[in-house]
């Protein structure tokens, strides 16, 4: 399963694409050349001046959206929570692209051209031992317990999308040092949501002890590959 080769093939088709919660654009920036429309979205503050940096040269406009354009439900009926929304007109783009950030179906199939392709890398429902959150007694974000969880399967189907093709492996991450559990963590807030170093240190400094002794931390979780039409 490799998102990256199959984004950089979809991209040289490609004639309009939007990239959704683009980060700090690292992966985008890899997949370059772009077609005349490409767009990358980002809702996290930080990443807005860094993800424009690194991608305006490749002629890329990243676009801050609010939060809530993340949220798998989508803007409500009557008009309620517009937040949601995407900021595109309908049937912009012929290709989506979302790397492991939750989000709308009903919103990218709005935004996409008739017979166009969402592709998109998630985590999967299993596990395979524990992860930093566990390993750290952390607290979780509450999209992430297993109560509610996004079934992306049936909200993808609901949107109307026709699947072509669904791959699932395991993939890891490796940590060589404390500090690099800590620079994720505070790269990536929502793993831990109350993660602060003074609050965890000497859960930290367990931690530290033991990928001292072991020669690092591996943690494996299971990797989703999903690449969908509008018909």
């Amino acid at each position: 399963m490799d998102y990256e080769r199959r984004a950089r093939e979809a991209v040289s088709r490609a004639t309009a694409v939007l990239d959704l919660g683009t980060g700090g654009g690292e992966l985008l920036s890899r997949l370059a050349p772009f077609p005349p429309i490409a767009i990358a979205t980002e809702s996290y503050p930080p990443n807005v001046a860094v993800a424009s940096r690194r991608l305006a040269p490749l002629g890329v406009k990243v676009v801050w959206t609010d939060g809530g354009c993340h949220d798998s439900r989508g803007p409500q009926p009557h008009g309620r929570w517009p937040q949601r929304r995407l900021p595109f007109a309908d049937a912009t783009f012929d290709l989506v692209l979302v790397s492991s950030v939750s989000f709308c179906p009903r919103e990218v199939y709005r935004v996409l051209k008739r017979g166009g392709t969402l592709l998109t890398s998630q985590a999967g429902a299993g596990k395979y031992g524990p992860e930093l959150v566990d390993l750290l007694e952390g607290t979780p974000a509450e999209w992430s317990l297993q109560e509610n969880r996004w079934d992306i399967d049936a909200t993808l189907d609901e949107a109307g999308f026709l699947t072509v093709e669904k791959l699932e492996c395991k993939g890891s991450s490796t940590y060589r040092d404390i500090g690099a559990v800590v620079y994720h963590l505070k790269a990536v807030p929502w793993a831990i949501t109350d993660f602060d170093v003074d609050r965890y240190r000497e859960r930290l400094y367990k931690l530290h002890l033991r990928m001292k002794a072991e020669g690092g931390l591996m943690t494996v979780g299971v990797h989703r590959l999903i690449e969908v039409r509008k018909p």
